[in-house]
């Protein structure tokens, strides 16, 4: 009779330590959520911080801006422990600084080609002005040769 009614309290005690089990293992999944998303946050910061510098014409600086904005956000979501949220924002901020990294490498690639072209307009320049001068020479060079023709005649 002891036995059964100690089976209940038995049951329950089960049901509690396994549930406690759960709720650390969850809470300790959670932490680990929480510093793999800090860290994730730092590393997009740094990058912001990496595409700042590069973007010299600050062409993409409303998109930097608001990619740190949404860190920020992440931020307080890792705090609320809103891990799809975080996901969310994280997996915005990635394509957003995705997309300033190629606007301002398209931008660096197009200063260097509008360099290069420059720099072909003057070695074209330089060019035409060697081949007039060589047809100036030319043109001396042949006078000289006929006025040395006269002057062997006499």
């Amino acid at each position: 009779m002891l036995q059964a009614a100690l089976r209940p309290l038995s049951l329950l005690l089960s049901f509690l330590v396994a549930t406690s089990l759960l709720c650390f293992s969850a809470g300790e999944a959670s932490a680990q959520d929480a510093a793999r998303f800090r860290e994730e946050i730092r590393q997009h910061q740094q990058r912001i911080l990496e595409l700042r510098k590069a973007d010299t014409q600050e062409r993409m600086a409303a998109e930097l801006t608001q990619a740190a904005n949404w860190l920020d956000e992440s931020l307080v979501q890792v705090g609320k422990n809103q891990v799809n949220t975080v996901r969310d924002i994280l997996r915005r901020v990635e394509v957003q600084l995705d997309f300033a990294a190629s606007q301002i490498n398209l931008e660096s690639i197009r200063l260097r080609a509008d360099n290069r072209e420059e720099d072909l307009r003057q070695a074209t320049a330089a060019h035409k002005t060697i081949l007039f001068e060589i047809d100036q020479l030319t043109s001396q060079e042949k006078q000289l040769q006929d006025d040395i023709t006269k002057v062997q005649k006499q």
